[in-house]
C-alpha cells in the first residue's frame, strides 16, 4: 500500500515524463517482491547447537512428555504428546469417530491439564458440540441424551460433567464459511488475549 501510495503521487505531481515514472514504478515493486521473497534457508551448522540442547532437554526429563498430552496413553507414547508448531491430522473413514477423538483430545488437554484450547468447527454448530463434550464426560449415550430420555442418575452425572467443563478453557468457533487465514486470526487474537495451547480444527 505504501510503495503504490508513492507510486500514485508521484504520478499525480507529473514532475517526472512517463519512460522515467515507469521505472521508478517497476524499481519500487521489484523491491517489495524482493523482500517477500528473502532467504528462508537455515544452515544445517547452525541448527545443530540448539536441536543438540532440545534432545539433551528431553534426556533429561526421564521418559516425561514432551509435549502437550492428548490424555491417550499409548498415543503419547509414541509421540511425547502434541509437540509445538506441528500439525497433526486425524483421518479415517466417515462416522468412523474423528470428532469424537478430536473433542476428546481437547477435552483432556482443558479439563486435565489447564490448556487452553481453541476448537474450529466447520460442521457442526456450537451446541451440538457442547451436547457431545457433555455426554462424554457424563458418561452418558449421546444419542440419549439428544432425544431427552434422561434418568434421574444421568441427569445428576450430566449436571457433574457441566460443573466440571465450566471451569475448561475451551473455545468454540462454529463459523462454518472461515477460511485458514481467518482461522489464523482469530486464534492470534485469542493467543492475545487468553493464552493458547492447542488448535482444534475439525474438518479439513
Amino acid at each position: 500500500i505504501q510503495v503504490a501510495t508513492e507510486i500514485a503521487e508521484v504520478g499525480y505531481e507529473e514532475t517526472e515524463n512517463a519512460d522515467r515514472l515507469l521505472d521508478f514504478a517497476e524499481s519500487r515493486i521489484f523491491e517489495v517482491s524482493k523482500a517477500q521473497s528473502r532467504s528462508t534457508f537455515q544452515s544445517l551448522s547452525g541448527q545443530i547447537p540448539p536441536t543438540f540442547d532440545y534432545v539433551e532437554a528431553i534426556m533429561n526429563r526421564g521418559g516425561d512428555l514432551t509435549g502437550l498430552p492428548t490424555g491417550f496413553r499409548d498415543v503419547d507414547q509414541m509421540t511425547g504428546g502434541l509437540q509445538p508448531g506441528e500439525l497433526v491430522i486425524i483421518a479415517a473413514r466417515p462416522s468412523m469417530g474423528k470428532t469424537a477423538l478430536a473433542l476428546n483430545i481437547a477435552r483432556n488437554a482443558a479439563v486435565d491439564h489447564g490448556k487452553k484450547v481453541a476448537l474450529f468447527s466447520l460442521e457442526m454448530t456450537t451446541r451440538s458440540l457442547v451436547i457431545r463434550l457433555l455426554s462424554s464426560e457424563a458418561k452418558i449415550d449421546f444419542s440419549s441424551l439428544r432425544k431427552g430420555f434422561l434418568p434421574m442418575a444421568d441427569y445428576r452425572r450430566l449436571q457433574d460433567a457441566a460443573d466440571k467443563l465450566l471451569r475448561a478453557d475451551i473455545w468454540i468457533d462454529d463459523s462454518g464459511s472461515a477460511t485458514i487465514l481467518e482461522i489464523k486470526a482469530k486464534s492470534r487474537r485469542l493467543h492475545a488475549e487468553h493464552g493458547l495451547d492447542l488448535v482444534v480444527l475439525d474438518y479439513l
